[in-house]
């Protein structure tokens, strides 16, 4: 993780200019235990969420989705209790570089888990995302590096199975700000992310905003790269409201579809 902080410096700079959007993508089913001790005894939400407490980690792309992209609004319309955790919100707001999530996981998980909510309550659904600096992967070693992070978030995740964990996947980077070597592990990483990382674990389902947001065109220059649709420009990887719209709407969709809590 050295180099990738180095690397991205100047990228990092370029996030406080602009504060906004990404999209999503699904990611594989999932069906809930119904042994659950988070789950709302004889909850049937069906449709809707019925309710239940959903907080969002994330820095500005995720930002972008809620508002620019109107997924706060849909998931309040879902009956979901939605509440956003980011800048200034803590070390747990403050932090959401992959890197960062092993700690969260364990040094801050009650902080994590009642943050906002009144005294006994924690949440059902926690969707914790890291933002677009972070698909600079430069090699493979870092990617396995990736990989170990999140295997540390998901052995905290099998003690807790009351609770649903949506890791987000990165989202692309502009052509600019990546080369094809780099830009094919940050696909590689969301493939592993929403395939075999989360196969077997009820309350674990990976959300794929990178392949939502990704060119998938390998003759075009946005292949593995914020798709042309979805940019500002050729020097921001924040999504516009295209794109933000986009990763709402099949977000939202596909959340309602795990049927959590029924």
């Amino acid at each position: 993780m050295r180099n990738f902080k180095l690397t991205f410096i100047f990228i990092l700079a370029l996030c406080t200019i602009c504060l906004g959007c990404s999209c999503t993508g699904a990611a594989n089913a999932w069906s809930p235990d119904t042994n659950q001790d988070n789950n709302p005894s004889g909850n049937n939400p069906g449709s809707t969420a019925d309710g239940l407490k959903f907080l969002f980690i994330h820095h500005s792309t995720g930002e972008g989705f809620l508002y620019d992209g109107g997924m706060y609004d849909l998931l309040v319309d879902a009956g979901f209790d939605v509440h956003t955790r980011t800048y200034d919100d803590g070390w747990v707001g403050d932090n959401t570089d992959p890197e960062h999530w092993p700690t969260t996981f364990t040094s801050h998980f009650d902080d994590m888990m009642t943050w906002d909510l009144p005294a006994g309550e924690r949440y059902n659904i926690i969707a914790f995302k890291s933002c677009f600096p972070a698909s600079y992967i430069e090699d493979s070693a870092m990617l396995n590096e990736y990989r170990d992070y999140y295997n540390t978030v998901k052995s905290v995740v099998e003690q807790h199975p009351g609770t649903l964990f949506i890791p987000f996947t990165t989202p692309p980077l502009v052509p600019t700000y990546t080369e094809p070597s780099v830009a094919a592990r940050a696909r590689e990483f969301a493939n592993w992310l929403t395939g075999p990382y989360d196969d077997g674990i009820d309350n674990l389902a990976a959300y794929d905003v990178f392949d939502v947001l990704a060119g998938d065109n390998s003759g075009s220059g946005d292949y593995n790269c914020l798709r042309y649709s979805y940019q500002y420009d050729q020097w921001d990887s924040h999504p516009n409201e295209a794109g933000c719209t986009a990763v709402a709407n099949d977000f939202v969709d596909w959340l309602v579809s795990l049927g959590w809590g029924s």
